[in-house]
């Protein structure tokens, strides 16, 4: 089994308060492009992250019936151990906007996943089938496997 653990986090905002969510998280997105950047060897840590935001409908299954008001955010980020979940964690936490993060996980928060294993993926998995079958017969250590990503490979 893959040593790779996720965390995503999934909000359910109302439009009047959307504004101001998504301020924290914009300075959480900040931090992360800082603190997982090259120089700082950000990707022996962090595989990939991103952040979602859409209105919510009032049924998913017939969008002609309009939006509820709300508005969903998500924040998905893929590691590559739960060491690096744990450092993440720790890290975050020192900063200044972290306690206001866990308010609004705490009012909005809807799924709440820290340390989520990976049980599908498509585009993801095929290039590292890909990266493995050229670079393993060079090298002996799988750790270079996890500092490609989909998008850089292909």
């Amino acid at each position: 089994m893959s040593e790779i653990k996720c965390i995503n986090l999934s909000y359910v905002v109302s439009s009047d308060n959307a504004g101001d969510v998504e301020n924290v998280f914009k300075k959480h997105a900040s931090w992360m492009n800082e603190f997982y950047a090259e120089e700082n060897e950000g990707k022996e840590h962090l595989i990939s992250c991103y952040f979602t935001k859409a209105q919510e409908f009032i049924d998913p299954t017939d969008p002609t019936k309009g939006f509820t008001g709300n508005i969903i955010f998500t924040i998905n980020e893929k590691f590559t151990s739960m060491k690096s979940v744990e450092r993440h964690v720790e890290n975050a936490s020192k900063n200044e906007y972290f306690g206001k993060f866990v308010e609004i996980l705490g009012a909005y928060g809807k799924a709440i996943s820290l340390g989520g294993d990976i049980y599908h993926s498509i585009r993801w998995s095929a290039s590292i089938w890909a990266i493995r079958y050229s670079i393993t017969p060079h090298c002996h250590r799988t750790t270079y496997l996890i500092d490609f990503s989909y998008e850089e490979f292909f």
